[in-house]
């Protein structure tokens, strides 16, 4: 999994090659890329203050960069690029989260989105909105509006990884856990996820068994990993933690 952290000014030059590659990838002809070389440059003088930063493998290879520009109320989600060898891995995603709440914590309340064409679906999917009027550039407006996240919330996870249980849980329990209607079962087991209040869980603790199926769509569409899951059962097997609980034995996505 892709890990995140701020740009160096010495990286200037390979991160604006990154960002042609990646521009690239669409098809642009030479000269058009060309025309918006200066505008897609990265500075070295330019990294602290456009607040770029950069999602990195394992290995640290750099994947991609994001940056987050203006000043609160308002600002702009400048750049967002992705590698294209690593496109489909979850790296853009991680970037715009991660803007988001940045976006957040500096009391933007407006983040401005001009996005090129071909990306315009994956700002939809993330849940930006369209802009009022032309851009006049050809590039698609979005904007968002970042969601800080709750006082409480952020003294009690530290803003990392945690599991909530207590009342929520038990509230969550009492649904549909044994209900014939699959509807009702459904949401039962989506409801349950509002047990966890952080930017990913440690953990997910479901009254019911689910399929294995269902625990694989969910975190891939949320891109977790590493999730501990009680459900007591599954269709599949999957390596054991060694942990169990009143609701059954632990399992570690991915692995099962």
């Amino acid at each position: 999994m892709a890990k995140l952290r701020a740009a160096r000014p010495d990286e200037a030059e390979a991160l604006t090659a990154l960002v042609a590659r990646s521009k690239a990838y669409w098809g642009y002809d030479a000269k058009f890329l060309a025309s918006c070389a200066g505008e897609l440059r990265v500075r070295g003088a330019q990294v602290a203050a456009r607040r770029i930063v950069v999602a990195e493998d394992a290995d640290g290879a750099v994947l991609g960069l994001a940056s987050l520009e203006g000043r609160a109320p308002r600002g702009e989600l400048g750049l967002l690029f992705v590698e294209p060898a690593a496109m489909g891995r979850g790296v853009g995603r991680l970037l715009y989260r991660d803007a988001l709440r940045r976006a957040a914590e500096l009391g933007v309340r407006r983040l401005l989105i001009d996005s090129d064409p071909h990306a315009a679906g994956f700002y939809r999917a993330m849940g930006a909105v369209p802009s009022a009027g032309d851009t006049g550039n050809g590039l698609v407006g979005f904007e968002v509006v970042p969601a800080a996240l709750p006082g409480w919330a952020r003294a009690w996870t530290g803003g990392g990884r945690a599991v909530h249980l207590g009342n929520v849980g038990e509230f969550n329990a009492q649904f549909g856990a044994s209900s014939p209607d699959r509807q009702q079962r459904a949401a039962h087991h989506y409801a349950c996820l509002a047990a966890f209040y952080s930017p990913e869980p440690a953990a997910l603790v479901l009254p019911a068994a689910v399929p294995a199926s269902w625990v694989r769509r969910v975190c891939r569409a949320m891109e977790w990993e590493g999730v501990e899951l009680y459900d007591g059962l599954a269709e599949s097997p999957a390596a054991t933690t060694g942990l169990s609980g009143p609701y059954g034995p632990a399992r570690r996505w991915p692995g099962g």
